[in-house]
């Protein structure tokens, strides 16, 4: 009660409201400056319980220190918030609240018994977008892995080609050095959109290996597909970096947060070259060194004799 009294002594009350048009309006009674003194301040009368007013100074110990102009609170809490603007070339938000979780905050804990420390804002509503791209990516790699299985007739055979995925990951880490900005949302954003494309060459070289690997050599068949989809893969590849360049060197403020995006694909397009032309072919061979290519080649005919027998 003691507060509401001082509260209402120095902002005023609320005594009533009225409506102007759609504007509601409030009449408020302020006395004003009550106390411009410490000495007016002691003297402030308050009113008791019983209806009899005393001077404040009977009541309560007045004691000056230095403190907060305001004091906001969240969930009944006090919360002290410190703005400022953070230097991008020599720190992260991430990187600062690991600080300040991590170096700051147990030094305080233990000043401070009472305090807890938390992380919220923009860093909580960045990990848990995180969070649901994390989990989106892991559903759409086991979407691409049943895919290729059933195309491939292989439980193996999938998580060789879907090796260009974590390659492609290379590029978009590479790409980010290369340009010299740091791996941001937008960036693991365009690296899940990615996913999906990088292994559409390996599908393709695996299709050419199987159409070469009737003979019975996987390694001449590995060659062979290489030399033919050499110049496709490179042509198709190249030409999306070429035409991703312009918007990975954008300056202008509307397209700065796209630039991420464009630089994962753009960088993870170029990694995933490098993969299907050079190391995937002896991915590939390695692989048959050791499963059975003719039972893997059989397995269309012996499943299209299934068919015509049922027919």
């Amino acid at each position: 009660g003691l507060a509401e009294q001082l509260r209402t002594s120095f902002t005023g009350t609320t005594t009533d409201t009225f409506s102007e048009g759609e504007t509601v309006l409030e009449v408020v009674v302020d006395q004003g400056d009550v106390a411009k003194t410490v000495t007016e301040l002691r003297a402030l009368p308050v009113t008791l319980p019983n209806g009899g007013q005393i001077a404040l100074f009977r009541v309560v110990d007045i004691v000056e220190q230095t403190t907060f102009s305001q004091i906001t609170r969240e969930n009944g809490l006090a919360r002290a918030r410190i703005l400022g603007e953070i230097d991008r070339k020599i720190q992260t938000a991430t990187g600062i609240s690991a600080i300040a979780l991590d170096e700051i905050g147990p030094g305080l804990a233990a000043k401070y018994p009472g305090v807890t420390f938390s992380i919220g804002g923009a860093t909580d509503a960045q990990a848990e977008t995180q969070l649901s791209i994390f989990s989106a990516l892991l559903t759409g790699l086991v979407g691409v892995y049943l895919v290729l299985a059933f195309q491939f007739r292989s439980y193996a055979l999938p998580i060789f080609i879907m090796s260009a995925i974590p390659f492609a990951l290379i590029g978009v880490i590479l790409g980010h050095l290369a340009i010299g900005i740091d791996m941001s949302m937008p960036s693991l954003i365009g690296f899940a959109s990615l996913s999906g494309v990088v292994v559409n060459n390996a599908i393709l070289f695996v299709a050419f290996f199987e159409k070469h690997a009737s003979e019975g050599d996987h390694v001449t068949a590995a060659v062979e597909a290489v030399r033919r989809r050499f110049r496709p893969v490179v042509l198709s590849s190249t030409t999306t970096f070429i035409g991703l360049l312009p918007v990975v060197f954008e300056t202008s403020p509307s397209l700065v947060t796209i630039v991420p995006v464009v630089v994962s694909v753009a960088f993870g397009v170029l990694a995933s070259l490098v993969l299907v032309v050079l190391v995937f072919p002896a991915v590939l061979a390695i692989y048959f060194d050791f499963a059975n290519l003719k039972t893997w080649l059989a397995q269309p005919e012996q499943e299209a004799g299934a068919q015509r027998a049922e027919a």
